[in-house]
């Protein structure tokens, strides 16, 4: 599983009796009553893209901490009023979508990168003045809440329109981050298809490979304990190309998928008999990726003689990413 090497943020649970900021959001159920084995992870918080007029909500993780696999889960997304009380079954405001998570494993099983799209246009009903938005995750069969999460960034009415504000300074984010961090626009994302029917044993990855992706900071580490990319071959290796993939369904040896290619890296030739040793890469993301679920590989390719690059080994990681 992808270790993600981030600030712990735990959800914000606060008794009725907390005395609460000038700019946030207070739900005054006791912490007791949720089950506190389901875990909101990570960086959370919202990006605006005023180009398209919309609104971004990404995530880390949603962590299962429990020893057994949950019912189906989904995420509700309120717009609270700033400097307001409420319980947690009264919060006013739901936006129309819901996003179905479905099940999670238990035992540190996660959901990774959840991403939730919203417009002005879904948020033109509500009062001028400022929000909170506030997430909840619930079981959807028995319709009760499992957790929340509070978000720092602040929804506030402005000429005409609402923008996310920066409460310390009280000027706008740009793009909803202090930092810009948007995705670049010289590649475009297009769908393939990959056939895991590599030839084993050849040109093959080893040892413990670690994925980290992360799509709040842009980035992919890739790196492991003792890894190495061996030729097992008589010969030096061709061309080696080193790719992220991100299959729309859960992939199995020597299938053939469908999804997207995150980035792929070049790897210097092998000579015959040899290995590259320790390898450890970390890149940015430059493809912007359709909203879905998806299941990451780690891909190793070679060139043929037509300079077509053709699967040597695999790894196939069971994390899924929501995006």
């Amino acid at each position: 599983m992808n270790s993600f090497k981030k600030i712990l943020l735990s959800a914000l649970l606060i008794s009725a009796s907390y005395s609460y900021s000038q700019h946030t959001v207070v739900i005054k159920d006791d912490s007791s009553s949720f089950n506190q084995q389901y875990e909101f992870r990570g960086n959370w918080g919202i990006k605006s893209d005023d180009m398209n007029n919309s609104y971004v909500i990404n995530g880390s993780q949603i962590m299962n901490n429990s020893t057994s696999r949950s019912n189906d889960l989904e995420l509700s997304v309120f717009f609270v009023p700033t400097q307001t009380k409420y319980s947690i079954n009264e919060l006013p405001n739901k936006l129309s979508r819901v996003t179905a998570l479905g099940q999670i494993d238990g035992n540190k099983t996660s959901y990774n990168n959840l991403r939730i799209v919203f417009s002005q246009k879904d948020i033109e009903n509500l009062a001028p003045g400022s929000y909170n938005t506030v997430i909840v995750l619930r079981d959807k069969l028995k319709g009760s809440v499992i957790n929340y999460k509070i978000l720092d960034n602040t929804l506030r009415y402005v000429d005409n329109k609402f923008r996310l504000v920066d409460e310390t300074s009280t000027n706008y984010l740009l793009n909803g981050e202090k930092a810009d961090n948007t995705l670049s626009n010289i590649y475009s994302t297009v769908k393939s298809s990959l056939s895991l029917a590599y030839v084993p044993n050849q040109i093959v990855l080893t040892g413990d490979w670690k994925l980290e992706v992360d799509f709040a900071a842009l980035s992919v580490k890739i790196d492991g304990v003792n890894n190495s990319i061996q030729n097992r071959t008589a010969e030096d290796t061709k061309k080696l190309k080193l790719m992220v993939y991100f299959s729309e369904t859960e992939p199995s040896n020597y299938a053939n998928v469908e999804g997207y290619e995150l980035l792929n890296v070049d790897i210097k030739p092998i000579s015959k008999s040899s290995e590259l040793k320790n390898t450890s890469i970390t890149t940015n993301i430059t493809k912007p990726l359709p909203s879905g679920e998806y299941y990451p590989i780690l891909v190793l390719t070679e060139a043929d003689e037509d300079g077509n690059y053709k699967v040597k080994s695999a790894i196939i990681y069971k994390d899924k990413y929501v995006l």
